[in-house]
This record gives C-alpha cells, structure tokens and sequence, in this order.
C-alpha cells in the first residue's frame, strides 16, 4: 500500500480525534474561567492538561452552587478525558504511522498493518480501528461534556443572585 493511500485512512478520523478534544480541553478551561471568575486565567491556560482538569476538580469540589451530581459528571468525564489524552492523544500528537510487515505462519505470505506506536513504549500502538473507536468515543465525551458544562452554568448563575 503507498504511504499516501494509508495517510489518506486515518487523517479523518484523527482529525475527529483532534478536534473533539480540543472541544474537550476548552470546556475544562472556560469551566475554571467561571468557577474561578477568570482569577487564575492566564496561569490555568499555560498549564498541562492534566493539572488544568486538577484544578477544575478543586473547584468543582470547593463550589457550593453546582449540583453534586453535576459536579460528580464533570468529574467522571475529566476522568475519562484524561485517559483519553494518556492512551491516545499523546501518542497521536507525538509519533506517525509506522507500517509492520509480518509473514503469516499460515501461508508464508507478507502481510502489512499500519499503526501509530509510541516512541517511549514500543508496546504502545494504535490501529485504524482504534483510532476510529477513539474518534468516535471523543466526539460522544465532548458532546457530554459541553453538555454539562451549560448544566453546570445554570446551576451556578441560577444560584448566584
């Protein structure tokens, strides 16, 4: 297969993959832009992923006009965000596809697969067909979780006056 054929089959979905999570990272800072009314903005914003969503969590905890259980939402969508960003976006945004050739004990042909592998964990790869479960996946949490978001906005401007 030409490398143009097989970049051709995962830009889509890496595409969705990436702009679903972008979706995902912005409600996480204009969550902490409301809860924290914008006084740690411009700090929040060069921090890693990982510790914007800690800080979202210590907010949600700390705030007494969202819901407990919108707040028990967001927190499980942040966790599995994270994940997301482990598991898949990482390896994603920091290597390319790979092609592995391998001879099928069956019928001695030659066979290739396309995968993303993770330069730091040769054991870490990604399929097409992973990469459009997780495509799918991002989309459906980022979905959810703008969601909760505007649930959460309710709740604290509602409680606010």
């Amino acid at each position: 297969m030409q490398r143009e054929e097989v970049r051709r089959k995962w830009e889509p979905y890496v595409g969705k993959f990436f702009l679903s999570f972008t979706a995902i990272e912005h409600f996480v800072t204009i969550s902490i832009d409301v809860l924290s009314k914008k006084s740690i903005s411009n700090t929040v914003r060069t921090l890693l992923f990982e510790k914007r969503t800690e800080i979202l969590k210590e907010l949600l905890e700390n705030n007494n006009k969202v819901s407990v259980h919108t707040k028990s939402k967001i927190r499980n969508q942040v966790d599995e965000a994270i994940k997301l960003s482990r598991n898949v976006r990482n390896i994603i945004a920091h290597n390319h596809i790979l092609m592995e050739l391998y001879e099928s004990p069956a019928d001695g042909e030659i066979y290739e697969k396309a995968y993303i592998h993770s330069s730091r964990n040769k054991s870490k790869k990604i399929s097409l067909e992973n990469m459009i479960e997780a495509a799918r996946n991002t989309e459906i949490l980022a979905n959810r979780l703008s969601e909760s978001y505007l649930d959460m906005l309710k709740e604290y401007w509602n409680k606010k006056a």
